[in-house]
């Protein structure tokens, strides 16, 4: 009998599919799993979890500062930032990847707040994905200012996909 190499390539496939049809997948979902199997990665807690939080001390008048920070996972994304002195303005902005501020032109804005009266100031948006970003906080003076901020993550429901690993 003369069989092409597409006819051997597929009964081999088949025969290592037979051999290998019982390893792994059914036996993982016993309980107790036995040993080999991987254990299902930890959900990322529904609700508000702070994501990164600080101070800082000394943002001098015209100049802006940047806090790089890592979303585990899609939600809704939100910032609070506030200062010492109620005679400054300090604006903020939120930018997707790890953006630098000699770059602060060209980075990719999801959200901004600039307003000259609020204090402290909040800023948000309402779908993110999962990666790096970046907080910038500009004091537009008149003094040297002192700054503390709170990064927040909200998962609102049960179809969130799971944290990235």
């Amino acid at each position: 009998m003369n069989e092409t190499p597409t006819i051997q390539a597929l009964a081999g496939a088949v025969v290592l599919a037979l051999l290998l049809g019982g390893c792994g997948g059914s036996n993982c979902s016993k309980n107790p799993a036995p040993p080999g199997c991987v254990a299902p990665p930890t959900p990322w807690p529904f609700g508000k979890t702070v994501i990164a939080e600080g101070r800082l001390s000394g943002l001098a008048p015209n100049r802006l500062t940047a806090v790089p920070f890592r979303l585990p996972t899609v939600g809704l994304l939100d910032a609070t930032v506030d200062w010492a002195l109620t005679t400054d303005n300090v604006d903020v902005y939120i930018t997707y990847g790890s953006c630098t501020v000699d770059q602060f032109s060209t980075c990719h804005f999801v959200a901004y707040s600039e307003s000259t009266s609020a204090k402290p100031e909040l800023v948000g948006v309402s779908q993110v994905r999962a990666g790096e970003y970046t907080l910038f906080m500009g004091n537009r003076g008149p003094a040297e200012e002192s700054v503390s901020y709170q990064i927040f993550l909200t998962i609102v429901n049960e179809y969130s996909p799971p944290p990235m690993e």
